[in-house]
């Protein structure tokens, strides 16, 4: 069984007044493909956003490689 490299977890993501994407559940391993589909205004761009760690999740968890995407930083350490 392989490593998952990213996951989500419990993961919601929300707007103001709407919840687009509520417990979400992902593990993608390396060599997968994943495709994303959704009518405009579904929440598509903001749940990339959020894999991606430049937006937090209004709850749950990202984690690349198995860490918290919170942990993980874009430099080197000073």
């Amino acid at each position: 069984m392989n490593t998952p490299l990213l996951q989500a977890v419990k993961l919601r993501i929300a707007v103001p007044g709407r919840i687009l994407i509520k417990d979400l559940e992902l593990s993608i391993v390396g060599g997968e493909f994943l495709a994303l589909l959704g009518g405009n205004g579904t929440g598509k761009s903001l749940l990339l956003r959020t894999l991606a760690g430049l937006r937090p999740a209004t709850q749950g968890e990202v984690r690349l490689d198995g860490l918290g995407i919170g942990q993980l930083h874009a430099g080197p350490s000073p």
